[in-house]
Parts: C-alpha cells; structure tokens; sequence
C-alpha cells in the first residue's frame, strides 16, 4: 500500500494500537514542527480520523480501515485527480467491494485485490505486472474462498503455489519450498 509516511518495523494489530502509534508520532512531530507544517498537519488529520474510526466502533477488517485513513491523507495532500490518490481510491473501493461480495475475505485477498485495483489506475491489462498480480487475486480467491475443511494456513500455501507456479517451474526453489510447506502442513 502506499504510505504517506515511513512504514513502522511491525504493523500495529488493532485498531486502538493504531490509535495509538498515530498519537505518539503526532506528539513527537509537536515538538520538532510548528502547527503548519505538512508532516504535523497530516499526523493531526491521522490520529483524528483513527480518533473517529474507534468512536464509531467500525467493524471492517484493520486493513480496510488503514486504507481509509491513508486515503483521507493522501486528500489532505493531493488533488483528487492526483494519480497516487486516485489509485488509492480505486485500492480502497476494491477493497470494500471484495469484502462486501465475501464478508469473510482475509486481509491478504483484500490487500491483493486493492493492490490490483490501484495497478489498474496506471497498467493496462496486459501489463506483465498487471497480469501477474490479477494471477495472485484469483488464485486466492480460488483457494481462500473455496468450501472445506483445509486450514487457513494450508489454503494460502496453495493459493502461493499457484500463483508462483506461473512464474517457476517446479525445480525453483521457491516452489520447492512451498512445496515442502504443504506436505507439512497436510500432515498435521
């Protein structure tokens, strides 16, 4: 996802460290900037949209809610036909349309399809990148979405088998590790 500021080395887990994190970047932004400068201004737009986010007790999955409150950043900072903008847009409904056609859709299909909508602002459809990651969105809808019994863990190392099985043949060590994942995985 494109990020306004520097990712932090570990994601926060849930909504409230996300409040959190926001409001200790905005203290410590007080006190190096004035109350105009772009890097205070948007910490103060974050921590408040995160502020509103916990009020209102949303319910959507953390990823979701990250790309809301990145999207109203980038508002801050660009104008809505600003292409960084408007591929978050397209992230962000994307994101919500997955969700809302499979309410049980896990962060990484939800991310996946974001991230494709977003390369859909400037990729054509038969960009190599494009394809590539329109490869990944369906094999995990096939594996992620699909009924049974498989573990979670299982259905994604199948999902990633597929998806790298368009890129590797069997001898590469990225699917042989894989590869090695899943039987231990159907063991268990």
């Amino acid at each position: 996802m494109a990020a306004a500021t520097a990712a932090p080395a570990a994601s926060p887990a849930t909504r409230a460290d996300e409040l959190r994190q926001a409001q200790a970047e905005l203290t410590a932004l007080r006190e190096r900037y004035d109350d105009q400068h772009p890097r205070l201004v948007a910490a103060r737009l974050r921590a408040s949209v995160w502020q509103r986010l916990d009020k209102e007790d949303r319910k959507e999955p953390l990823i979701l809610q990250r790309a809301w409150v990145e999207r109203d950043v980038m508002r801050l900072r660009y104008l809505e036909k600003h292409p960084d903008f408007v591929a978050q847009q397209a992230r962000v409904a994307a994101m919500e349309q997955q969700l809302k056609s499979a309410p049980t859709s896990p962060d990484v299909l939800l991310e996946a399809a974001g991230e494709l909508a977003a390369m859909g602002t400037h990729l054509a459809e038969k960009h190599p990148k494009y394809q590539d990651q329109a490869r990944k969105v369906a094999a995990l809808r096939k594996h992620l979405m699909a009924p049974g019994g498989a573990s979670d863990e299982l259905r994604l190392a199948r999902a990633m088998q597929e998806y790298y099985g368009g890129r590797y043949d069997a001898n590469h060590p990225k699917m042989q590790e894989i590869a090695a994942q899943i039987a231990t995985l159907e063991k268990n």
